[in-house]
């Protein structure tokens, strides 16, 4: 039998040049829908491969091969879980440009408004992660209930139940942090 043998030092070049075509093919098939994207996940995915590139170099083919598909796969989650949501909220400069603020405005009120949505966010970063990623996304990224279950590919009810169960949670830590 032949031993398999690995070369003594894999530079990120070597990495890039043998898996290259196999990851953007695959992050492409991920994210058909929106192929522009594709090159900034991509980034985000060879960033990671510089961050372990020693562990990767230590893998045969195979086993590089099949961690680096994790990784694009997990970049995709991450993508279309926190950044998706932000790029269907944004408002193109043209339309910016047409926003005025209220005549009852008042910078003070901004103020009071600023430190709730704060404390509100940082309450949500610390529920479990089973209602955490359901609050955020309905309560600060406004999706609805239904949109997160298609984004997750759960079921509706599930999410349902879920955003049931943290919402009472969150008014619990809510009701602690004022008492504070």
């Amino acid at each position: 039998m032949s031993e398999i043998t690995l070369p003594e030092s894999r530079t990120f070049e070597d990495i890039y040049d043998r898996h290259h075509h196999a990851l953007a093919a695959y992050a492409a098939s991920l994210m058909r829908d929106m192929p522009d994207e594709t090159e900034d996940l991509m980034q985000n995915v060879y960033l990671r491969v510089i961050r372990n590139q020693e562990s990767i170099a230590k893998m045969n083919d195979t086993g590089a091969r099949v961690y680096l598909l994790k990784v694009v796969k997990n970049e995709v989650w991450r993508f279309r879980r926190w950044k998706l949501p932000l790029l269907k909220r944004q408002i193109p400069l043209e339309e910016a440009n047409d926003l005025a603020l209220p005549d009852n405005w008042n910078p003070e009120d901004k103020v009071c408004a600023e430190d709730g949505y704060q404390t509100l966010v940082h309450l949500i970063q610390t529920m479990p992660e089973t209602y955490r990623d359901i609050l955020y996304l309905h309560l600060l990224s406004h999706l609805t209930l239904k949109q997160i279950a298609e984004q997750f590919d759960m079921n509706y009810r599930t999410v349902q139940k879920r955003f049931q169960r943290g919402s009472i949670l969150l008014m619990e830590q809510i009701e602690r942090h004022e008492v504070k």
